[in-house]
């Protein structure tokens, strides 16, 4: 039977996986620069399963009627959807399509919100995975579905080195 790959907890031991899955020329760029911007932390990976991350609402990033802009919390989930599909398939990937629905706002003064990011399936060149934005409460902010393109990081690092 085939070890499975440990569950990994806390932001310093996923961002080491992460590290260690691309070459050298690109190690600086992990984790993602919008994870850094957003100041999120990526808190558990269960393989096969999901990865689970966390942003602090800002200010800076609220719309009019005061909640998160939506496009502030796309960022975030994209960018958590990608590491997920990043360590399952030991590569980088791209985002080819978000299709997003929007059910409630985020508001700053619930606090951090948790992005779960549960991985769907993977082709020989794509990824696919869904994610949810949730609430204090545990229920769905925001829903996405993402397709993504699975990458050569030998061929990124060529682009940075």
């Amino acid at each position: 039977m085939a070890d499975t790959p440990e569950i990994l907890e806390g932001d310093d031991a996923i961002t080491a996986r992460l590290k260690s899955l691309v070459p050298e020329a690109i190690r600086d760029r992990i984790p993602p620069p919008v994870i850094v911007e957003l100041q999120g932390k990526l808190e558990k990976w269960i393989p096969g399963e999901s990865l689970h991350g966390y942003f602090p609402p800002q200010p800076r990033f609220t719309n009019v009627a005061g909640a998160v802009q939506g496009g502030i919390l796309i960022a975030a989930m994209d960018a958590t959807m990608g590491c997920l599909a990043f360590l399952e398939c030991s590569a980088p990937c791209t985002s080819l399509g978000i299709h997003t629905n929007f059910v409630r706002p985020v508001n700053p003064e619930d606090g951090p919100f948790e992005i779960r990011a549960a991985w769907k399936s993977r082709t020989k060149s794509l990824a696919y995975v869904h994610a949810e934005v949730l609430g204090p409460d545990g229920e769905p902010s925001v829903i996405a579905n993402m397709s993504m393109m699975i990458l050569d990081p030998n061929r990124m690092a060529k682009k940075y080195a």
